[in-house]
């Protein structure tokens, strides 16, 4: 009698449905959808030969059109294709992750204050997030210290808004009401002084003091091949000047915009006075324009090129760590930044426009129905008349209406 053979029945393998990935996401983003793909992977039991055709799957736009460049060019190249899902995170990695990532994790982490955050529900979850991001394992030691500092700072401003004023009484006789009198001197009006300190958080007295964050632009110098360094001697100044210089140059240490150098590329600073009376110290930088092939402190200077921005004082020599005024290129640089903030309203239709709630009044502006109404509308108009091509031949028939022997 033959022997019946039973079929094991085939496992039906379950849809995945994986979430979109447009390539135009920044890199916590990018990081978020990975974690999510690699979640439903593991919820799925998905084997390794479907990952990848899943995963390109998911990519469209900008990131389907990568993913077909890069097929191609592995084609031409004559390398394997890619098939194991390691390969494809690392190689979206090496696109939408750069190089500064984790550093600037670690500066953030470094930077992190309580201040006015909360500790259970903002400080802990963002010093939490910097830590899982970089991947970093910190001590219990060292985040004690962090916190214990964090609480001196606020320890020290607690109490000084608790530290008596002294106060100033006024006899009043005859009086029915009186008023607190601010001896404080100020140039400000009293509406302006309550709103600066309703909103303090929003307007700084001081600008926030370290580097500032990687954004992906960095300012680098090239110089002309075979052109000699300058090296020159600092400016000569009287005591004043330089007391002034050494001041500011202070400042930016204390600020951590410059550093110390020994660099053999060298030009020096002069002031220059401001309307207020103050000082402006300039990085005198032709002689280095003079060498830099054509092509603000809110942009870092690339690694590696911070020795050719030094500008030498009769106490030392300082190299920038952020990009300086007066560089050929920075503009450019500065310009390559605002692209890349504004780059989801660029090739936008609606673009950077005004709020409608902010023009409705000029939208809306009733028409003139007299001469008073006339002048008052011409006089709103000519504070436009620079953006406004031929604005005298437009606004002349108006000119015409507020005559006397012109009849409205």
């Amino acid at each position: 009698m033959p022997r019946r053979v039973i079929k094991e029945p085939k496992v039906r393998e379950s849809r995945v449905d994986l979430p979109p990935f447009h390539g135009k996401e920044d890199v916590d983003a990018y990081l978020d959808w990975e974690m999510k793909v690699e979640q439903i992977f593991t919820c799925h039991q998905v084997g390794q030969e479907r990952k990848v055709p899943l995963t390109t799957l998911a990519f469209q736009g900008q990131a389907m059109y990568w993913w077909t460049a890069l097929v191609r060019e592995r084609r031409l190249h004559n390398d394997p294709p890619i098939t194991y899902w390691n390969d494809l995170r690392s190689a979206m990695r090496r696109r939408h992750i750069p190089s500064y990532y984790s550093r600037e994790l670690i500066d953030k982490l470094q930077r992190l204050q309580q201040k006015n955050l909360s500790v259970e529900d903002e400080y802990r979850q963002k010093m939490e997030l910097y830590l899982m991001r970089a991947g970093i394992r910190e001590e219990e030691r060292l985040t004690i210290a962090r916190d214990l500092d964090d609480l001196v700072q606020l320890y020290i401003k607690v109490e000084q808004q608790h530290l008596r004023k002294p106060s100033y009484i006024l006899l009043c006789r005859g009086i029915l009401s009186c008023y607190n009198l601010n001896l404080e001197p100020s140039s400000l009006p009293l509406g302006v002084s309550q709103l600066l300190k309703e909103f303090d958080d929003v307007f700084p007295s001081e600008g926030p003091k370290g580097l500032p964050p990687f954004r992906g632009i960095e300012h680098q110098i090239d110089f002309v091949p075979g052109a000699s360094l300058p090296n020159r001697p600092a400016y000569r100044t009287n005591p004043q000047e330089t007391k002034e210089i050494e001041n500011q140059v202070q400042e930016l240490l204390d600020k951590g915009w410059v550093q110390k150098s020994l660099s053999p590329c060298v030009v020096p600073v002069l002031l220059v006075p401001k309307k207020d009376g103050k000082w402006r110290m300039c990085y005198d930088c032709r002689a280095i324009n003079n060498i830099t092939i054509n092509g603000y402190h809110q942009i870092r200077i690339k690694e590696g090129d911070e020795w050719k921005t030094a500008f030498k004082t009769k106490f030392g020599l300082y190299e920038w760590l952020v990009m300086p005024f007066g560089l050929t290129n920075a503009p450019s640089t500065f310009m390559r930044l605002m692209n890349h903030v504004l780059r989801e309203c660029i090739g936008n239709k609606e673009g950077v426009r005004v709020d409608p709630e902010k023009i409705k009044a000029i939208q809306e502006w009733p028409q003139p129905k007299n001469v008073s109404e006339v002048r008052s509308f011409h006089g709103l108009a000519s504070f436009y008349r620079r953006f406004v091509p031929n604005f005298s031949s437009i606004a002349s028939p108006l000119n015409e209406l507020v005559k006397k022997r012109c009849a409205f």
